[in-house]
């Protein structure tokens, strides 16, 4: 995560304030962020002549960043998968919510036999040496990257 944008009152512009936090609470750095971009867009509650609170509207969007995950797609000797991306034997960065078609279609010389499965193996480090899943991917089949 990086943080927010945050924005005040009838502000056309965002803010961004920046953390890992994954909640907000209206103290600590983020009450003194709002202290410095929401002045011209706060409203002074008075009650006697006293101020006693203050009102402004605060508009907030999470803002994420998109981790690279590296796939490595191995072509088979029998067909290829019908998706562009995925024409030859390459390893390739994709994000959480890319989806990947597993769609293949056999060569020629195969042309009686069509794709049942497929391996897959997935590692939560790039020097892992063993899977912490892996099995066999029924089908054609669309992959939905997930967190």
């Amino acid at each position: 995560m990086i943080g927010y944008d945050v924005k005040f009152g009838n502000d056309t512009e965002y803010h961004r304030y920046e953390t890992t936090d994954t909640s907000l609470s209206l103290s600590g750095d983020f009450l003194k962020f709002v202290e410095q971009y929401a002045p011209k867009s706060i409203q002074i509650q008075k009650q006697n002549s006293q101020e006693v609170s203050y009102v402004t509207k605060i508009k907030v969007k999470p803002v994420f960043d998109y981790k690279d995950v590296r796939i490595e797609i191995n072509q088979s000797e029998y067909g290829t998968f019908d998706d562009a991306n995925l024409k030859q034997t390459t390893t390739d960065v994709f994000h959480v919510g890319d989806v990947i078609k597993l769609s293949a279609t056999a060569y020629s010389k195969y042309k009686d036999y069509e794709y049942e499965s497929y391996e897959s193996e997935a590692y939560t480090n790039p020097g892992d040496t063993k899977p912490e899943e892996s099995g066999v991917i029924p089908g054609s089949y669309e992959l939905k990257l997930k967190k």
